[in-house]
């Protein structure tokens, strides 16, 4: 779900790219899992409570296409798209906080 441009400014500000691979890819993979979580509460707020209620079963088995099929049916793409990156740069925000 996370988009590419993103997840590259992701690893690019946090100096992932200077890990090792391995440990690299266990902290991108944590990031997008809480970034997906914050994605998913902020666009249930733009639903309808009917859209919630599907939204919330196609998410539970986590398939990423379903989940962007139903979004682009129910919610613009700029604006899924402008979720993902205010919500990645402020996750990116605290974690640098966290390790100062």
């Amino acid at each position: 779900m996370i988009i590419d441009e993103v997840k590259q400014n992701i690893i690019a500000e946090l100096g992932l790219e200077k890990l090792p691979r391995e440990k690299a890819d266990e902290v991108m993979t944590k990031l997008e899992e809480n970034i997906q979580r914050k994605v998913v509460l902020e666009i249930l707020e733009l639903l309808k409570p009917e859209d919630q209620k599907e939204l919330i079963k196609i998410v539970e088995p986590g398939n990423n296409q379903n989940i962007s099929s139903f979004l682009a049916d129910k919610i613009p793409m700029d604006v899924v798209e402008s979720l993902i990156k205010a919500i990645s740069e402020s996750f990116v925000k605290e974690f640098k906080n966290s390790v100062k």
